[in-house]
């Protein structure tokens, strides 16, 4: 914001951001919360206030705190991982003990969770397999162990309405979602934008679908993602595979629960971090621009090169012809004209004589 407009400056500038506080420096100080209750106390109508929210659009973004790792966990719910649910995963036998110990490990360490609650309504075409996770079934509800004791339910409502950083209260975020894709719900899209941490791990149902989706698209906004290979459900085995080959070729580090829990993934990172880095700069050193100053120099010094080289030759030449006992070859400078060129006749007259 370029200058604090009059409206605003008359019903108490001041007294929201103290004059010894620069304005650059002010715009990043307040959170939502304060900004919403200046608002209430001093804006005079409805228009006042969503001109003051229009240009206040980086102080009402929620702060970002720095946070080394982030889970998102990814619809381990009754219906995809119990043996009665509608749709079990076929390696749910394998995955569930590693989710558990990963749950735990996440309670111990007090690392953040973003978890999605697939959501489906009882009308929704079923596509030809059977209804899953439908609204207030037993099947939609998590896995009680995937359940952190301090949590937050998040309904969605196509709205961007959320607490500013809300695990200064809460260990686990749980949002609803009714695509596959879980950024396509605004309010886990916006908490996602702001956290930001070091890296993020991912595991939960499926790989081919909602684990993929979420990688790739926090790859696509340059994060480090690491994806918990056995803690990912699938039905086909040849298509988790493929998923997972996808995402290690678009830079995502693929772990497994050992790994996550002896802390390697740090190390492992690490070594990622630096190799990326040494790729970089081998980038740069590979692709120095060429000036055009660079190139004529290049040229020129082709031509002399070109220029010596049939220096050397011409001297050989005559040393040659020399050391035979033959004449030296005459110049073009010594034979006459005449033998060069060939008079033409002048337009319209032929060669040959009048018959």
């Amino acid at each position: 914001m370029s200058s604090v407009p009059g409206w605003l400056t008359s019903q108490g500038w001041d007294t929201l951001f103290p004059p010894t506080v620069s304005q650059a420096d002010a715009i990043s100080l307040p959170d939502a919360d304060t900004i919403v209750a200046f608002l209430c106390r001093t804006a005079t109508s409805a228009c006042c206030a969503q001109n003051l929210r229009v240009e206040l659009g980086v102080a009402m973004t929620m702060r970002r705190p720095a946070y080394t790792r982030v889970l998102i966990d990814l619809n381990t719910q009754c219906d995809f991982l119990l043996p009665g649910g509608a749709l079990p995963v076929s390696n749910r036998d394998i995955i569930l003990p590693r989710i558990r110990a990963i749950m735990a490990w996440c309670r111990d360490a007090q690392v953040p969770i973003v978890s999605s609650l697939e959501a489906h309504r009882a009308s929704e075409h079923s596509r030809g397999i059977p209804p899953v996770c439908v609204d207030r079934t037993r099947g939609q509800r998590k896995v009680p162990f995937t359940l952190m004791p301090r949590r937050l339910f998040v309904q969605g409502d196509n709205t961007f309405d959320l607490p500013a950083d809300p695990f200064t209260k809460f260990q686990q975020i749980i949002f609803t979602k009714r695509q596959s894709d879980f950024l396509s719900n605004p309010k886990a899209d916006r908490l996602i934008n702001a956290l930001r941490p070091s890296y993020w791990m991912i595991l939960g149902v499926a790989t081919t679908h909602a684990v993929k989706s979420i990688t790739l698209g926090l790859l696509a906004r340059s994060q480090r993602v690491v994806v918990v290979r056995d803690c990912c459900g699938h039905w086909s085995q040849s298509d988790s595979d493929h998923a997972m080959r996808q995402m290690d070729a678009k830079g995502a580090v693929i772990v497994n629960c050992e790994e996550v829990i002896s802390g390697y993934v740090e190390s492992k990172l690490a070594e990622v971090i630096a190799a990326d880095v040494a790729k970089a700069a081998e980038k740069e050193a590979i692709k120095e621009p060429a000036t055009v100053s660079r190139m004529r120099d290049l040229r020129s010094a082709r031509k002399s090169g070109s220029a010596a080289d049939a220096d050397s030759e011409s001297a050989n030449g005559k040393q040659r012809a020399a050391s035979k006992g033959d004449p030296e070859p005459k110049s073009p400078d010594s034979i006459p004209s005449e033998l060069i060129t060939r008079k033409r006749p002048a337009p319209g007259k032929s060669r040959r004589g009048l018959a």
